[in-house]
């Protein structure tokens, strides 16, 4: 509650010293605002059937989820949203294919964010190698993914409503894995970055 004040009491500032021409940007941590325990997930790579994906952030990995919830005051003046994401991948084995995708619905769908919702944009890789980690210290590979929306197209106007939920849904392949093979998942960056226009609520 005291973030959601914090930021309708600086749009309420910004607008003050703007005219209309006045852009204004709003960055939103979506880590800040999703458990620590469902940020990062491992799951043995045998269990996962193929066709059957991956969701976070979600308590269960293997069950689709209500996402994250975002809510924040003053996006109806939404010029342009920009969302990016960062997937750390730490597998024992080399995967054939890591597809990510981005789905964004509205409040309601707190359920099912991707039944729900609708896609907003994806990252597929074929053929990926990832690096077995073999010492304690050892980085795992990160994948990213840029996003953007303009006002009035199906995303923009989702993010205009001012409360929204994002989520993320991933579909991995690997022929080599045996039993004792895992993947761990963890949501490394999720930052959204939304430009605003608070100069259209002057007269």
């Amino acid at each position: 509650m005291r973030v959601l004040i914090t930021m309708a009491l600086a749009l309420v500032l910004a607008l003050s010293a703007c005219s209309r021409q006045t852009v204004t940007l709003l960055e939103v941590d979506i880590l800040s605002l999703t458990p620590a325990d469902d940020r990062s997930s491992t799951i043995s790579l045998i269990s996962v059937v193929e066709g059957t994906p991956l969701y976070l952030p979600c308590s269960d990995v293997a069950e689709p989820c209500g996402g994250v919830l975002v809510d924040v005051p003053g996006t109806g003046l939404l010029l342009e949203a920009s969302f990016t994401l960062g997937l750390e991948v730490e597998s024992d084995v080399a995967l054939d294919t890591l597809d990510i995708a981005v789905y964004v619905a509205p409040a309601s769908a707190a359920d099912d964010v991707f039944t729900g919702g609708f896609l907003w944009g994806a990252l597929e890789e074929s053929e990926v190698l990832v690096s077995v980690c073999v010492v304690a210290d050892c980085a795992a590979p990160v994948w990213k993914l840029e996003l953007k929306a303009l006002a009035g197209s199906r995303v923009g106007d989702l993010l205009s409503s001012g409360a929204f939920r994002l989520g993320v849904k991933i579909d991995i392949e690997s022929a080599g894995a045996v039993a004792g093979d895992d993947i761990t998942l963890t949501l490394s960056e999720a930052e959204l970055k939304l430009a605003l226009n608070p100069g259209g609520l002057l007269p």
